[in-house]
């Protein structure tokens, strides 16, 4: 009898629902068999059809850069954060990945990946239908003029953050709505482009930058966008016009401006989140490690003051937080933790039999 311990997320090379499972791995030792365990994410895009997903190995070592052309494809990864279950510390980490000559209605979905920018190369008229970011940590390296180009964004349980000792400014092109829920949002966040957009249990953060002190801001919306639940951090600023703002807390403001309404939010009060630093600390810049804990003590003002009777922040509202976990990006799917092969010797036509012990992860 031959025991395995295997540390990955249930999506195995099979066929399910006509789409297929493709495993890429760029571990030296992964047993590489294509068309349905490749190397290389690119070589992965390539032998995807519309439908398939890509599992992404965590092994800490970049996928490098990738483009994806004119595919409906989902991405899925084993976190981004430090720390992960099982004691493992094992990232999925890829560069820069493009969205090229898009036409009709096709999807994107990323899950678990830390990654630069996902952008596409594209106009307004030829993009990503809806682009969905789920748990996963993206650090933007300055060159965001296509940054998250898509009709439709949907980015929630993820961290949107700054690269190390750098000052960041984010500047989405969301055609038609945006939708930002139970997320980390460090640095200058322009709305320009978002012709739509509600923000949902957020924390809003100044960059990391010891000396770019001041990244930390909102604005370029003037009445299009929804505030609901969210923690401003620190001295954040709140820049935008027009819009409105319910049950959120306001550390430093005092009351809102700019023709901005709403009712229920929280001024002039500390979060009480358990471990975050200032905007100096160690704890501050580590929005892509565990050690930073964002639930709030139980003193906190925002207990239970969300417009759902939940927290405020991203550990309330629809897509929660786990709350017995730190934000990391490991995907909310059953993960093998033992695999038992109980014949070693099979004849043609026999059976091979397997017992598999799995965990839901959250």
């Amino acid at each position: 009898m031959k025991s395995l311990t295997l540390l990955i997320a249930f999506a195995l090379s099979i066929n399910i629902a006509n789409s297929t499972v493709i495993n890429v791995s760029n571990s030296p030792n992964a047993p590489i068999n294509p068309p349905h365990t490749v190397a290389t994410l690119q070589a992965g895009i390539d032998a995807a059809s519309d439908g398939d997903t890509l599992y992404l190995h965590g092994t800490n070592i970049s996928y490098g850069d990738a483009t994806v052309s004119n595919k409906d494809l989902v991405i899925i990864g084993a976190g981004f954060g430090n720390n992960l279950q099982n004691g493992t510390n094992a990232k999925s980490i890829i560069g820069t990945i493009s969205f090229q000559n898009y036409n009709g209605i096709k999807n994107i979905t990323l899950v678990g990946i830390l990654m630069l920018e996902p952008k596409c190369g594209n106009d307004n008229n030829n993009t990503v239908n809806i682009l969905t970011i789920e748990r996963c940590g993206v650090r933007p390296d300055g060159s965001t003029s296509n940054f998250l180009r898509c009709n439709t964004l949907f980015f929630k349980q993820s961290v949107l953050g700054d690269q190390p000792n750098e000052s960041t400014y984010f500047n989405p092109v969301v055609k038609a709505n945006a939708y930002f829920s139970n997320s980390v949002l460090q640095g200058n966040f322009n709305g320009a482009y978002l012709s739509s957009s509600r923000f949902e249990n957020n924390i809003f953060k100044k960059s990391g930058n010891y000396n770019i002190y001041y990244y930390g801001r909102i604005d370029g919306i003037n009445g299009t966008s929804i505030f609901t639940n969210n923690i401003f951090f620190e001295q954040y600023g709140i820049f935008v016009s027009n819009c409105t703002f319910n049950n959120n807390i306001f550390e430093t403001l005092g009351s809102l401006e700019n023709s901005n309404t709403g009712a229920g939010n929280l001024f002039n009060t500390p979060a009480q989140m358990v471990a975050v630093g200032g905007k100096y600390s160690t704890m501050a810049r580590a929005d892509f490690s565990t050690a930073v804990d964002y639930k709030l003590t139980p003193e906190s003002a925002g207990k239970n003051a969300g417009t759902d009777g939940k927290d405020i922040g991203i550990y309330g509202g629809t897509n929660p937080i786990p709350p017995e976990l730190r934000i990391n990006g490991v995907p909310a799917l059953p993960r093998i933790t033992q695999l038992t092969l109980k014949n070693m010797s099979v004849a043609p036509g026999g059976t091979l039999e397997i017992e598999l012990k799995a965990e839901k992860v959250n």
